[in-house]
């Protein structure tokens, strides 16, 4: 979820042109309590992962742990699936 930063707008452009600008600069973000999809263990983890520009750092159990400033992105209740495109 994009939390603006307090003097920014919450406009659904502005938070892709944040978030694209943050993963170019490679910034890190923590993606929280997401289910990730194992399809060679056929069963689903909830798990965080720690991402550094556009490529994953990390992939560990929930409260990994993640520089001080790190964007958090709640995903409590999704799936996640690291790798799959969705070409819709």
């Amino acid at each position: 979820m994009y939390h603006p930063l307090p003097n920014q707008k919450a406009h659904p452009n502005q938070a892709k042109r944040a978030l694209h600008k943050q993963m170019k600069n490679g910034a890190f973000k923590v993606i929280r309590g997401g289910r990730v999809l194992n399809i060679d263990a056929r069963s689903v983890e909830v798990v965080d992962l720690l991402v550094r520009g556009d490529t994953i750092h990390e992939l560990g159990r929930p409260g990994l742990q993640a520089p001080d400033d790190a964007m958090v992105i709640d995903a409590n209740g999704k799936l996640l699936m690291p790798g799959l495109v969705n070409a819709h």
